[in-house]
């Protein structure tokens, strides 16, 4: 089984924006941060993804999460598609899906150590533009301290996006793998850290 599992949208799957198929890098951050680490990860990206809110997207979630792991840590880098695809949530409401989300982790799946990964940036025309990201990912670190969780923000590392102002391009991906790596945030399990609500 996997030590670490990797929960996301697109970009967590490496959707390369420029190919025909929507087919993914060959090595998105997922692949790349276990190269680094020496510990197996499971890439659990999937385009489109919003944070599980509902009833069945929660049960659908837990299916998938008990097929992989009972334990380990589970990053989980969620809420861009909320920001951008209608209907859209505001960071707020993107805070409270997401609190919901761990309260559900923590009842469904105590074996498993989440850690908090902010959004990645955007650079969309309109309204909101990134700031929307820059917000969440404000109000993230917020729960997650209020979680004892660990939390990365990826957002200081000015990560370079495709031609369509969402995905991260192949460099994007090797630096993010590399921040993560050196943050150390993929270790939350092994290193015994407090579970959410103890």
């Amino acid at each position: 089984m996997a030590e670490i599992l990797c929960l996301g949208d697109s970009n967590t799957y490496g959707w390369d924006p420029a190919s025909p198929l929507g087919q993914p890098y060959e090595k998105p951050w997922v692949t790349l941060l276990q190269e680094r680490c020496g510990r197996e990860c499971r890439n659990l990206g999937m385009p489109g993804r919003r944070i599980p809110a509902d009833e069945v997207s929660l049960r659908t979630l837990s299916a998938l999460l008990k097929r992989e792991a009972e334990t380990g840590t589970l990053l989980l880098m969620l809420g861009t598609n909320n920001c951008i695809l209608p209907p859209c949530d505001g960071p707020e409401r993107c805070a409270e899906k997401m609190e919901a989300l761990l309260r559900f982790l923590r009842r469904e799946h105590r074996g498993l150590q989440p850690v908090l990964l902010g959004l990645p940036p955007l650079a969309l025309r309109g309204e909101n533009g990134g700031s929307d990201v820059r917000t969440v990912n404000r109000l993230y670190a917020a729960l997650a301290e209020r979680c004892s969780l660990p939390f990365y923000d990826p957002l200081p590392l000015n990560l370079p996006l495709a031609f369509d102002g969402v995905h991260l391009t192949e460099e994007g991906h090797r630096m993010l793998a590399e921040g993560l790596w050196k943050s150390g945030v993929w270790r939350a399990a092994a290193q015994g850290t407090e579970n959410l609500y103890e």
